[in-house]
């Protein structure tokens, strides 16, 4: 929107990394849109969450909130800061001070062979989209002509 920004983008794009952490894909991209309808899917704050039963009610109202478009209807925006956040459901079970010195306990701790082992993490590979090495036509590059 070529507004400018300050801790408000962050909030937003913490709460877009928590929803791809959580539900394995970013919030706004579907695979019927090109580029053009995900910017306008992010601007307007366009999303949906997969059926299923794997995010709390908790969750997904954290997600609304800090996935708000207007900023001053954004968690984390109100005068109360981040105890807004840490003060949210979601977060009911988590003692901060306990986090903050480092005490907490971990809720699962990965089995590793070795500080290199990267079993625990999805293969890649199969996803790597390969570059045909061909220039993008005039309509892709259209698409991009007021960025």
């Amino acid at each position: 929107m070529q507004r400018g920004h300050d801790k408000s983008a962050d909030l937003w794009s913490w709460g877009v990394m928590l929803y791809e952490m959580i539900v394995g894909f970013t919030p706004f991209w579907n695979d019927d849109m090109d580029q053009h309808a995900l910017m306008k899917a992010i601007v307007k704050g366009d999303f949906d969450f997969p059926s299923g039963n794997f995010m709390s009610e908790n969750c997904k109202s954290l997600l609304r909130a800090v996935l708000t478009v207007n900023v001053k209807h954004r968690l984390g925006c109100f005068a109360a800061g981040d105890l807004d956040i840490r003060n949210h459901p979601f977060f009911e079970d988590i003692d901060w001070d306990e986090l903050a010195k480092k005490e907490a306990k971990a809720p699962m701790v990965p089995k590793i062979k070795n500080p290199l082992d990267a079993n625990n993490f999805r293969n890649w590979k199969e996803e790597e989209v390969k570059d045909d090495g061909k220039p993008l036509t005039a309509k892709q590059q259209n698409l991009f002509k007021d960025f």
